[in-house]
């Protein structure tokens, strides 16, 4: 099994962290020296003048400070308008603690007992997430 992304992938992954960079109101040398790399490193990898790895594209949103490991898996998994939609405001953060959260929910609900887990039931399970969230959202308002 190929476990590389395809390229319509990468290159989306790369609008994003550009936007990432573009949005977050920090110099690109700001962002560089918050994500612990070169400013040339920074620009290359952005223009697509070299193959990122999924560490440099976790400091560059950990750069821009967002949560990085969310944005990532955002990128990765939804479609790019949707990652670019949900960088502004809280719910990319909102994600990082729930994707922080589950592993512990999971050993607390579950026991020794995860096995049992039926991957069919994330669809479900995002359903059940999603309608709690607007009915926090709409008990707030």
């Amino acid at each position: 099994m190929d476990a590389r992304p395809t390229p319509e992938k990468v290159t989306s992954l790369l609008r994003v962290l550009s936007h990432a960079v573009t949005a977050c109101g920090l110099s690109r040398r700001e962002i560089a020296r918050r994500a612990g790399m070169n400013n040339d490193t920074l620009h290359r990898v952005l223009a697509g003048g070299r193959a990122i790895t999924v560490a440099e594209a976790l400091q560059i949103l950990e750069g821009t400070g967002l949560s990085a490991e969310a944005g990532l898996l955002l990128a990765l998994f939804a479609s790019e308008d949707v990652t670019l939609a949900w960088m502004e405001g809280g719910t990319l953060g909102y994600l990082g603690e729930l994707f922080r959260s589950v592993p512990g929910a999971f050993v607390l609900q579950l026991g020794d007992r995860p096995a049992e887990i039926k991957p069919r039931w994330g669809v479900g399970s995002a359903a059940l997430v999603a309608r709690s969230v607007s009915d926090q959202i709409n008990d707030l308002a």
